[in-house]
């Protein structure tokens, strides 16, 4: 699908685009304030390189439900799980930029079995407490 879509995951609209249908599924996850737009260079490359990428608009974030239920980085990890489901992706790569990126370290961190690989691009949520 070249064109965004809307899934539903845990009662919200959630809107993703996914390129590529052949290969390994990665799942990009923006940072805060972004939107599934912040990966489209990103995803069509790696598209093109065989993979299957899904972006997704986080609760709160670009076309998504705005219902962001507590906002912790716990419930959005169980959203992006959720979305897997929806989509159908049993493990998957996961790329975060910022916020994004300590989403997916909490999704590793919930459910490691459904993490094939992270790629963290200027975490957030590391260093000292």
């Amino acid at each position: 699908m070249d064109q965004p879509q809307f899934v539903t995951v845990d009662d919200r609209s959630v809107r993703h685009r996914v390129l590529g249908n052949r290969g390994e599924p990665v799942v990009m996850v923006h940072g805060f304030g972004g939107s599934l737009e912040t990966w489209a260079a990103n995803q069509a490359a790696l598209a093109s390189a065989g993979y299957t990428v899904a972006a997704l608009d986080l609760p709160g974030h670009g076309e998504s439900s705005l219902d962001v239920g507590t906002g912790s980085l716990d419930e959005l990890a169980a959203t992006v799980l959720a979305y897997m489901d929806a989509a159908g992706i049993e493990r998957a790569h996961l790329v975060g930029h910022s916020m994004g990126a300590a989403v997916c370290l909490a999704l590793a961190d919930q459910r490691p079995a459904r993490v094939r690989s992270l790629t963290l691009v200027g975490p957030a949520g590391l260093g000292q407490k």
